[in-house]
């Protein structure tokens, strides 16, 4: 006779059947769900650096275009470092720029940020070692604030730093750049650059004794060619400058 084969109880295989895909569903949506934030992150960065490359991108070719346009509107067929390739700008922070925006070659900039017209001893020598035809003179911005709108001391001093740089160098031709006016916060925290005008009009007149060709940018500047500070200068903005200078100049 046939044993009867008792039936295995069962009744707990769905239970753990349900866990299990339970589990499992709960596992790969935690794992989507994280892939899927990874990606965010990594989509945005990402697409920060991209969009800073394309911004500083932006910016190199406006600054390219600009160059061009000096070039055009100077003739003959020369880059701006071409034309000032026997001169030097020689000053602060904002002479500064020509190099630090590649306007023109290192060897044509000699400038300090915060160098004051009573410190140049070290700023004429590098511009004697490189023995230049034309100087640009480029200073004022830090020594409206050193004089404290005493337009006398400043002119005194500007004279003494002339005939220094003429007695070591007789055979360049020294010019000076205007100062430029200041706008925004700066102006806000330094009342003094309100005389801004009257220290240009003061150093005109010192030029014209003197006989040394004043350069006048103070009409070429516009609200939009500076920096949120109202002091510095936009990059686009120093090709237009260089032009300027060139035309006084006849370069």
């Amino acid at each position: 006779m046939l044993k009867r084969i008792k039936p295995r109880r069962i009744g707990w295989l769905p239970a753990v059947s349900g866990i299990v895909v339970f589990l499992l569903v709960a596992i790969m949506v935690i794992e989507a769900i994280s892939h899927r934030t990874r990606n965010r992150v990594d989509v945005s960065e990402g697409l920060a650096l991209i969009e800073a490359a394309q911004n500083a991108d932006v910016t190199a070719i406006e600054l390219k275009i600009q160059s061009l346009d000096a070039q055009d509107e100077l003739g003959g067929g020369r880059s701006l470092k071409e034309i000032f390739a026997s001169s030097v700008i020689m000053g602060d922070s904002m002479a500064q720029g020509f190099s630090e925006y590649d306007i023109l070659n290192a060897s044509s900039v000699v400038a300090d940020i915060g160098v004051s017209l009573t410190d140049l001893d070290d700023q004429i020598g590098r511009v004697r070692e490189i023995n230049p035809q034309y100087i640009f003179m480029t200073y004022g911005a830090n020594d409206v604030l050193t004089t404290n709108g005493d337009v006398e001391i400043f002119i005194e001093q500007y004279r003494n730093a002339l005939r220094e740089v003429q007695a070591q160098l007789p055979n360049t031709r020294v010019l000076v750049n205007s100062i430029f006016p200041v706008r925004g916060e700066t102006l806000e925290k330094y009342a003094v650059y309100g005389q801004v005008d009257e220290y240009n009009q003061a150093l005109r007149e010192l030029c014209d004794r003197l006989q040394i060709t004043f350069v006048d940018n103070t009409e070429i500047a516009r609200d939009t060619d500076y920096e949120a500070d109202g002091l510095h200068l936009k990059s686009l903005f120093y090709p237009k400058w260089a032009v300027n200078m060139a035309e006084v100049t006849s370069l």
